[in-house]
């Protein structure tokens, strides 16, 4: 079994470690506009799966919404574009103070990740680290948004045993990409074993 030693599995946070997460992230403050953009890419990140330079290009026009969800266009790797959703009652009022507490300084740029200048913030991850360090759920994982991808996908697929659907999901062009989620769930192993 020398190949499940060569290839690393990622770090992701279990189901009651990810539900923590965001108990936790929910408590964070909202006072200012950097408190806001943060707090909201966290939740993004969590709810979508979504990367980081991805969330770093969202425009406000890139986001649509429903009775009950906003519907979010991502511009993925290779410029594929996909959609994810969040519901409305997750992040909506965070994202509307967001928004007008921007425009109430004068920032009217697109970019909805964007701190002041109208270009994609690339550099989210740096000032979040700090954030994800104090927040219990993650301190034993790591401390980066792709920590929360890898989670959001092991939940994802978790609770819908359907690796098509985690693989949309995450926007991977290859089923190959995907399939370490199968490996890394504990459950499939079990399920397997008890077939003898």
């Amino acid at each position: 079994m020398s190949f499940l030693k060569d290839k690393k599995l990622p770090s992701f946070l279990n189901d009651f470690q990810y539900k923590q997460f965001l108990n936790e992230v929910k408590m964070l403050e909202e006072n200012t506009l950097k408190d806001k953009i943060h707090k909201l890419a966290l939740l993004f990140v969590a709810y979508t799966g979504i990367r980081r330079r991805e969330l770093g290009h969202i425009c406000k026009n890139d986001i649509q919404e429903n009775a009950t969800q906003y519907i979010i266009k991502i511009k993925g790797k290779c410029s594929q574009e996909r959609f994810v959703s969040i519901k409305k009652s997750f992040v909506g009022n965070l994202l509307n103070d967001l928004l007008e507490h921007r425009e109430n300084m004068g920032l009217n740029h697109q970019y909805v990740f964007s701190y002041k200048k109208d270009k994609p913030n690339l550099h989210i991850q740096t000032p979040m680290k700090p954030i994800l360090q104090k927040i219990k759920a993650v301190q034993i994982r790591g401390n980066n948004l792709h920590l929360l991808r890898h989670s959001f996908a092991s939940f994802v697929y978790r609770e819908s045993r359907d690796i098509l659907l985690t693989q949309k999901a995450l926007g991977h062009a290859s089923l190959n990409n995907t399939q370490i989620y199968v490996h890394m769930n504990e459950d499939v192993h079990n399920q397997v074993s008890n077939f003898f």
